[in-house]
């Protein structure tokens, strides 16, 4: 069965000013503030590796490749190849968090497959 991995918190929300948006897999919010911006999308550019289910070990085909989030894979140009509808990858998004005096959380919506999260290797 296809599978869908992402490797990220999400925040869900964002009614304050606008948050940075993600470029080549990485997002400073380390300046963010939650309590006046509110909760942040984490809209941008995801790393990917397609057929994948972590990113441990060096990426089987050359340099990181970056997919927008969100967005369907459907036809994205893969090494001069559109990718299939059906298959699995996985995502990750690096981010300097913002300072919060408590914990943050995770709300994810809008995913139809199965995917398993996981937050600082956990």
């Amino acid at each position: 069965a296809p599978r869908l991995v992402f490797l990220v918190a999400l925040l869900a929300g964002c009614d304050g000013q606008p948050a940075p948006r993600a470029q080549r897999g990485h997002v400073d919010l380390s300046a963010f503030d939650i309590e006046r911006d509110g909760p942040v999308h984490l809209d941008g550019e995801w790393e990917m590796r397609w057929e994948a289910l972590d990113f441990r070990g060096p990426a089987p085909d050359g340099p990181p490749r970056f997919f927008e989030i969100p967005g369907a894979w459907a036809g994205y140009d893969w090494h001069g190849k559109p990718l299939p509808k059906l298959g699995y990858a996985a995502f990750r998004l690096r981010m300097n968090p913002p300072l919060a005096d408590e914990p943050l959380g995770v709300k994810i919506t809008g995913i139809f497959s199965a995917f398993t999260l996981t937050v600082d290797g956990r």
